[in-house]
């Protein structure tokens, strides 16, 4: 799909997947989500758009706060690396103006009023997508909404970190649920 740091369009494709999937192969109804990295931009605001599918969200150093990464100049920028149809197609002024409609940070309350759980795993010691307004600021918004959130936070750890990211039986068991 490319970069689209959670995007409109970037929601309706993942939307058109979605009920494809479920319609389709008959896939269950609930979702079982992977934001990973940037990942959690596009991730969270469909998760957001549409609680209903989601029955829980499993974050790798997710991008949570547009201003964090890549920030807002880029984001309402063309330079970013994705498909042109995905971009946002906002000016900078705008998208400060109406930031709580794009950033995933403040879209946590459908999630919790829906009941989807959340767990993220994150470096302490990542410089790309810093673990406190990200991951650290996530828990204590979710909790204050009543959300059911779990952080496992990586000492030594920065953006690209090994087998304790990707091979966790605690990952997987909360993502079989």
């Amino acid at each position: 799909m490319g970069v689209t740091l959670g995007s409109t369009a970037g929601m309706s494709a993942c939307q058109r997947f979605y009920e494809t999937v479920v319609g389709q192969y008959r896939l269950h109804d609930k979702a079982s989500l992977i934001a990973q990295s940037n990942g959690g931009l596009i991730m969270y605001n469909w998760a957001s758009t549409y609680p209903q599918c989601v029955a829980r969200i499993f974050g790798i150093f997710p991008v949570m706060d547009l201003r964090s990464w890549p920030g807002l100049k880029n984001v309402a920028s063309d330079q970013m690396i994705t498909y042109p149809q995905l971009r946002h197609r906002i000016t900078l002024k705008e998208l400060e103006k109406r930031l709580s409609e794009f950033n995933p940070i403040d879209r946590l309350k459908p999630l919790a009023e829906s009941g989807v759980s959340i767990m993220h795993v994150h470096g302490e010691q990542d410089q790309t997508v810093p673990f406190e307004p990200n991951s650290g600021r996530t828990r204590q918004l979710y909790e204050a909404l009543g959300g059911d959130i779990k952080i496992i936070k990586v000492d030594g750890a920065g953006h690209m970190g090994g087998p304790e990211f990707y091979e966790s039986a605690t990952a997987i068991d909360f993502l079989l649920g």
